[in-house]
């Protein structure tokens, strides 16, 4: 039976303590909202991975004292690691548990990625121009003028008649659709179409990233088998390049781990990254900018 080091991943997911702040996302609190939700969203794929530990050792507490917590998760995830070499239910649950961390953490990246995206769009509209190649430059050609020109938008009908709806402020809302951020390369190719920086690109290209995204899609949808497409994005990955098309991919406690953590680090840099280049325009009084509500505060997370 694989041995999938548990307790590793328990003692990753331990909850920060109590008045801990982030202390990361410093510039991201320009879109509150966005940080906020992010890293609330963060918070759960721990919660998931402690619980087990924690049912663990509260279940050994039980009947030995009044205190539910004399037991610590130490030893509730030990408990979890050894019964997984010795029951196979206990075994499919912590590989269960290991494949929705890595899809949840995923899920948390684009669900960022694309609120960042549709908000920053949304207060500069001219990302959006660029975004569909239409954004006048010096030294267009006619011809070039000439299909700019004619590049359009399209917005529900019934939009128009709403008198809050303004394109202006909107923006990024319409392009959604069309720039959606569900596959790793998608989230490449919206970013790149709007800041064309490649320093910015390169926050979201990350090692990690890419092969979180190829192991994501494999265990939603191949049932955790290589395909060729995975086997092409984590050639470069020493961890996962050793599988080859059609076998089914292992995850461990420390893999999972590193994963979860570069992919909250690329995310806190995105999000800064954003946020300063939008106090840059500000600063730089390039309308149009929609003001945010004050900054809130958050729960670190690792």
């Amino acid at each position: 039976m694989a041995k999938f080091d548990y307790p590793i991943l328990a003692a990753w997911a331990v909850p920060p303590r109590e008045g801990e702040q982030a202390t990361d996302v410093t510039d991201g609190m320009y879109f509150p909202s966005i940080a906020t939700a992010f890293m609330n969203n963060f918070e759960r794929v721990r919660s998931l991975a402690n619980l087990p530990a924690v049912v663990a050792a509260q279940s050994f507490s039980l009947g030995k004292t009044d205190k539910l917590d004399t037991v610590g998760w130490e030893d509730g995830a030990k408990q979890v690691e050894e019964y997984t070499s010795k029951i196979n239910s206990v075994k499919y649950g912590i590989e269960s548990v290991l494949t929705s961390v890595l899809v949840g953490a995923w899920t948390t990246f684009e669900v960022l990625s694309g609120d960042l995206w549709t908000e920053t769009v949304n207060q500069f509209p001219i990302l959006g121009v660029r975004a569909l190649d239409a954004d006048p430059l010096e030294g267009d050609s006619d011809s070039v003028k000439e299909r700019k020109a004619g590049k359009t938008v399209s917005v529900v009908a019934q939009k128009v008649l709403d008198p809050k709806f303004d394109l202006k402020q909107k923006m990024g809302d319409v392009l959604s659709d069309a720039f959606p951020m569900t596959k790793f390369s998608l989230v490449v190719h919206a970013y790149k179409a709007v800041f064309r920086d490649d320093a910015l690109c390169e926050i979201i290209r990350h090692r990690d990233i890419r092969t979180l995204s190829a192991a994501r899609n494999v265990l939603v949808h191949n049932a955790g088998n290589a395909d060729e497409d995975f086997c092409n994005k984590v050639k470069t990955d020493p961890r996962f390049s050793k599988f080859k098309v059609g076998e089914r991919i292992e995850l461990s406690s420390a893999t999972t781990v590193a994963l979860l953590k570069s992919l909250r680090r690329q995310s806190v840099a995105l999000l800064n990254y954003v946020a300063k280049w939008c106090v840059s325009k500000q600063k730089a009084n390039q309308p149009p900018i929609i003001k945010l509500s004050p900054t809130a505060s958050t729960t670190a997370a690792e």
